[in-house]
Formats: structure tokens, sequence, C-alpha cells
């Protein structure tokens, strides 16, 4: 039998001549591969001894500094075979404004070979950086200069980031970037270290979509607001950013709206909101305010932010809402007490419990007037309005009917004081009534014929001007 060589089809000599061996062509491709490799395992080898190391790690540092516009220094680079990639340890951008434990990129060997870098995943761990330092890494695409290898980046993952903000602290964090499409990513996601918080950013048609998600969740820093779950849906496109839709469960209620963010020129936020059934005691301890109301909150409203700076932006905001709050209580306020017994003297402390209370409320340029407003309890019904001058001191005048009284109804009380403490007596003219139909009359019947007077004389004297010391 003839030995037949090869895949050639031909026996190993026909009419003398010589015998043509063909290598099938998944030989060659083996060969090829393990020379390769061999190549690779000897490269690895063989680079620290070839190139010098700390001099490559320094032409690293002087090229990631240009490409950011900010020193960058690189503590240690050290190449791996298997994987293919190199790792570098200790990063430190700007001076520390920005510092990584460790850099690991992997890479892929067949590109190399046509002059192409394919990294598969760049893994980021140990990151601490500046909010502000942030806006760095948005410099690198655009400062790149020359043509060099084609590199493709598919994958980023950082993990363990912090971040700070003056003395305010967030994190950790995970990040994982899918990069590649026109916008430079597919999708950006960042979560928290228990698995609480959940944002991603896609690209849009127009800008970029982000979405929050937030179970059982705290905010970072400011006020220690506890939701039970949030909801967010985004668009960001360029200078502008519409908060399209926000929900959120917290208090035993319900918090929705929506709002728009342009900084365009300044910084500017309007928003609307609707609120139900918030539990208003809790609310107001998680602000860091000791509570002066209690009870469950419906309102409705709008808001507007305006400022130079957008750290500027809570200092002076617009906000007007309608309120009806259910089953509460009016702390460091007696206005039964206040109203039983004639006060003509400033009274503080007690509380007035109530089934409703409704009322609406405005601030703007730091004075907060909640005009009008009622309250209905078993004993009272009451109207007014109050005024409050630099979210602390209280003017305003209420008038109190008492429900099972035999004498006295319908009783003009002034308010006065601070937020802390508030305090509560006759208006002036109702004083003076009072005592005037006393002193005809006798108590009783006299005293509310005086305060009923004293009414009418302030309600007349309003046509020609106002009583300063009684008004808000």
């Amino acid at each position: 039998m003839p030995r037949w060589s090869g895949w050639s089809g031909l026996p190993p000599s026909v009419n003398g001549w010589p015998r043509v061996e063909v290598v099938p062509a998944r030989r060659q491709w083996t060969r090829w591969a393990t020379g390769l490799l061999l190549g690779l395992v000897a490269g690895v080898l063989l680079l620290p001894h070839v190139v010098n190391l700390d001099t490559l790690r320094q032409e690293v540092e002087r090229k990631a500094s240009e490409a950011l516009g900010r020193p960058v220094t690189v503590g240690s680079l050290n190449p791996r075979l298997l994987p293919l990639g190199v790792t570098a340890g200790t990063v430190s951008v700007d001076g520390g404004r920005i510092e990584v434990a460790r850099i690991d990129i992997a890479l892929e060997p067949g590109p190399l070979l046509q002059g192409e870098v394919v990294i598969p995943r760049i893994g980021i761990e140990g990151v601490q950086a500046e909010v502000a330092a942030l806006a760095l890494l948005g410099q690198a695409k655009e400062r790149r200069q020359g043509a060099g290898p084609a590199v493709r980046v598919d994958h980023i993952e950082i993990s363990d980031l912090l971040l700070r903000d003056g003395e305010a602290r967030f994190g950790p964090y995970a990040l994982a970037v899918q990069v590649g499409g026109q916008r430079g990513f597919r999708q950006v996601e960042l979560t928290d270290a228990e698995g609480r918080l959940r944002v991603t950013a896609v690209p849009a048609e127009r800008g970029t979509e982000l979405t929050v998600v937030a179970t059982d969740w705290k905010l970072p820093t400011g006020p220690a607001l506890h939701f039970e779950r949030l909801t967010v849906a985004a668009q960001f496109d360029g200078k502008v950013m519409h908060l399209k839709s926000v929900q959120a469960e917290a208090y035993a209620g319900t918090l929705s709206g929506d709002a728009k963010l342009d900084w365009s020129n300044g910084w500017r936020v309007d928003g609307r909101f609707t609120g139900k059934d918030i539990d208003l005691e809790p609310l107001l301890q998680a602000l860091g305010r000791e509570p002066s109301l209690a009870g469950r909150l419906t309102s409705k409203g709008h808001f507007s932010l305006r400022a130079a700076k957008p750290e500027l932006l809570g200092r002076n905001p617009s906000v007007d809402l309608d309120f009806d709050i259910r089953d509460g209580v009016i702390y460091k306020a007696d206005l039964e007490k206040a109203a039983r017994e004639l006060a003509t003297k400033a009274q503080t402390g007690g509380k007035t419990p109530f089934q409703v209370l409704t009322g609406h409320v405005r601030l703007q340029d730091n004075r907060l007037r909640v005009d009008p407003f009622t309250v209905q309890s078993a004993q009272l019904e009451a109207a007014g309005r109050v005024s409050v001058t630099d979210m602390t001191a209280l003017d305003g005048r209420i008038d109190v009917g008492l429900k099972n009284a035999s004498a006295v109804a319908g009783i003009p009380l002034q308010v006065g004081g601070t937020v802390e403490q508030p305090s509560i007596r006759l208006t002036n003219a109702a004083i003076a009534g009072a005592a005037a139909g006393t002193g005809v009359l006798g108590p009783g019947v006299g005293t509310a014929i005086g305060l009923k007077a004293g009414q009418f004389f302030e309600k007349l004297k309003g046509v020609f001007g106002s009583d300063d010391a009684d008004e808000p």
C-alpha cells in the first residue's frame, strides 16, 4: 500500500516527480500560535532585563500628566504573562486629589501584532478622590494628541470608590462602565457597598438618561432623610437636567414630583411636588429640628431656587404650597388655655391637639408666611395668619373660638416670640376692650361684650391704618 502524505491527494511520487508534502492549515496555526506564545513568554520574562521598568514608569507618568493636564505619579509598574497585562500601583493625580491603590490592565495578545491595543478590562481598586477633581478624568480624551496605536477599551470596573467634598465623605461605591458607541459609553452603573443604591446612565437620542433606584436608603450628606424606596428618572443634556419623575416612599407616606435644573446662565431649579400622609414629626426630626408640629401631612406646591453658584442654591428658596394636617398636635402653644384664661401676658409652653389644620404657606426672601390657616379640634376652632422672619422670629394673630364656653367666644390672640419658644396673649385692643367691659358690667358677660367691642374698634381702625403691634 502506498503511504499518502498530507492532504495533497497525491502519492509520494508520481512518474519520478519529487514528493510534495502539504502541511494542513490547522497544523500551521498550531505552530504559529505556539511560536507566538513562546515569544510572549520569553518577552515577558526578559522584559525586566531588557527594558528599564523605572524608565518605563516615568514615561507612563509623563504621558498621563500630559493627558490630564495635572501631575501624575505611579509608584510601581509590573507586567505579567497570564493573563497578559500590566499592573500599576499607588497612582496619585494632582498631588493626591485623586489616589488609586491599584490599576490592572488586561491586554488581548492577537491585536498587538496588527498594531492595535485591545483592552478587554481595566480594573481600578481603592480610589479616593475629591468630587471636584473627577472632572479631570473627562479631560483625558480632549487632551490626547497624536495618532499613536489604535486603542480599544471594552470595560472599566472601579471598586472601593470613596469620594470627598470638604468634610463630607461618600461611599464606598462600585462603578462599572461599558465603553463604546458614539457617545464613548454604552452604560455606566454606580452601586453602593450595601446594595441599597443603584444609579444607571445610558446614552439617549438627546443627552443621557439617568435612573436612580434606592431602597432603605439615607441621604449620604445633609439632612439624614430616610427613604423606604426612591426612584428617579432624569435626562441630562448639556447644561440642563430634567428630573422627569421623582417617586418616594418615606415616613409612612408618599412624595412625587418633577424638577428642572439649568446652569446655562447661573444656577436655577424649578419643581413641583405632591406629598400624601407623611408623618410630620419624624420628618422634622430628620431635618434636624425640634418638632413644632405633629400629624399626617398632605401637601401640594411648587418651588424655585436661584444662585450664581451651586453651593448657594439653598440660601434663599422660594416655596408655595397648600397643606392639610390630620390628627396632630401644635407643640409649645396652648391655644385653648390662652383663650379661656384671657391671657394678658405672653404665655409659652403647652400644646394644642387638633383634628384638622389646613392652610397656605409661602416662603420668599427668607420670610415664611402661613396665611391663612384654620384649626379644628374638639375644644376649639381657630383661624389666623403667622409669619416667620429669618426663619426665627414669630409674628401673627389667631382668632380662637372656644366650644362649650358659656360666655366667651372669638378670642383674638397675638402670636410672638420665636420658633423655638413661641408666645401667645390677647391682642392689645382685646385687652383694652376686655378690661373696659369688665369694669362697666363685671366679669363674664361684660368681658365678652368688651372683647367684641375691642374687635370692632380693631377692624374700624384697620380702615384707616394698622396696629403694628398686632399685625404680622
